[in-house]
């Protein structure tokens, strides 16, 4: 019977093994693939609102994965999450390692025995295996390519750590009087306490990671219903994620059109129809739980498995209410100006510089000036001052355009006769430089 309950527990303990390898497996798979999938959807997103930061929006990707990723202590004792990507014959890693203290991660050679799941990862390839990670430890690793970004992410942990609870149980199971069944069903549920922790600090950290973005997330399963939610987009939307989990997207992200008031089509919708990244067309506001409209600026992707099924959307999102007012106060401004140019007794004309200032271009002339110079903006629009006036120069006016344009002071031309063969002007000029110049 001591020799059947061991074998028993042993068989046991073997089986629990197996399935708790296939669960570890199953786990990254999920995780490394959920990460590969965010980082496309924010790299889509910087792509179209972020052309401009430093170093290209590729630069504003790797930053915000960057930041997020400081945040992030790893998961069990030994697992992490690596970026990296192929620089000519080296795989250079672009996150800080967990297991050691280098600000700048070493490169290795693409070649080397090390770092094999990387290397899978960078060749364009997705899958599992248990290999050497770049310190040599042989690890469990799920590993998947950023197409977008041309890296590869991996998600890793110890194979010595996954086993570190079997090992303990077979030695329990030995030790333990005669290996009884009770004894066996308490291994159980010891062994798996563990993976199920691991689980559940794998689902904090992937909820840390989506908090640390700067712009609003929220992601769906296959059939449009909301299964994550970071921050940013909690206080966009007015929601929580605990009031909305399961619950469609078009009751949470209700967009209008900002000028009609219409609704504007669930981009979410769209992209599971169609399979296509979309985004939002300018003028769109998204309504809050409160009633609260902000301008927002959005682009959503569908999340694919491995057989390139849809499996849901992540939709990135971010509040441009104040771009918004910026623009609407710009072209405010403008049409006073354009109001006061036009409507002003006095005649008025623009000009640019040209070559340093040696000679001058019409830009603009108000109605004012056109009666007075007997002209229109059509006859002189984009001429030499010196073609449209030809005794500009014996009349005294270019010397003073060259004058405020050298020391960007006002001068008065006083009032005298201009006269051409096409007009005669009776008058004074005030010239002075407009900011740009």
């Amino acid at each position: 019977m001591t020799l059947l309950a061991l074998f028993i527990g042993l068989a046991g303990i073997s089986f629990l093994y197996e399935t708790a390898l296939d669960e570890q497996k199953t786990r990254l798979a999920e995780i490394v693939q959920s990460k590969a999938r965010l980082m496309e959807a924010v790299a889509r997103f910087d792509a179209i609102q972020n052309p401009e930061y430093p170093g290209g929006s590729e630069a504003a990707t790797i930053s915000q994965i960057k930041d997020a990723h400081a945040r992030f202590q790893g998961f069990g004792e030994t697992g992490e999450f690596t970026l990296a990507k192929r620089v000519g014959d080296q795989i250079s890693f672009v996150l800080k390692y967990r297991h050691n203290q280098l600000e700048e991660p070493s490169s290795i050679p693409f070649d080397s025995h090390l770092a094999e799941p990387m290397r899978l990862a960078l060749s364009g390839q997705s899958g599992i295996v248990i290999d050497h990670d770049y310190r040599g430890e042989v690890v469990m690793a799920a590993y998947e390519p950023v197409a977008v970004l041309n890296m590869g992410v991996v998600a890793k942990i110890d194979l010595a750590e996954v086993r570190a609870p079997f090992l303990y149980a077979v030695i329990s199971w030995i030790v333990v009087t005669f290996g009884l069944m009770t004894i066996g069903i308490i291994l159980f549920f010891k062994v798996g306490y563990p993976f199920v922790r691991e689980i559940q600090e794998s689902e904090e950290n992937l909820t840390i990671t989506l908090n640390s973005i700067g712009d609003a997330v929220i992601s769906t399963n296959e059939v449009g219903q909301i299964t994550r939610m970071n921050q940013v987009a909690e206080e966009l939307t007015g929601w929580l994620l605990s009031e909305v989990r399961g619950r469609p997207l078009s009751e949470v992200f209700k967009i209008v059109n900002s000028v009609t008031g219409k609704p504007v089509p669930n981009p979410a919708e769209i992209v599971l129809t169609s399979g296509n990244i979309v985004g939002l067309a300018n003028h769109t506001a998204l309504i809050s739980k409160h009633g609260e409209h902000h301008q927002i600026a959005d682009s959503g992707a569908p999340i694919r498995n491995h057989a390139g099924e849809i499996m849901g959307v992540v939709l990135v999102f971010r509040d441009v209410t104040k771009e918004y007012q910026i623009q609407k106060e710009l072209q405010d401004n403008e049409t006073r100006f354009r109001e006061l140019f036009n409507n002003m007794g006095s005649g008025v004309a623009i000009y640019e510089v040209v070559n340093g200032g040696e000679n001058f271009i019409f830009k603009d002339i108000n109605p004012a000036g056109e009666r007075i110079s007997n002209t229109t903006k059509e006859a002189v629009y984009g001429r030499l001052v010196t073609d449209a006036f030809p005794e500009i120069k014996s009349f005294g006016l270019f010397d003073i355009f060259q004058k405020v344009h050298k020391t960007g002071q006002t001068e008065f031309h006083p009032i005298t006769v201009y006269q051409d063969q096409r007009i005669k002007i009776f008058g004074g000029k005030l010239c002075f430089q407009t900011p740009d110049r």
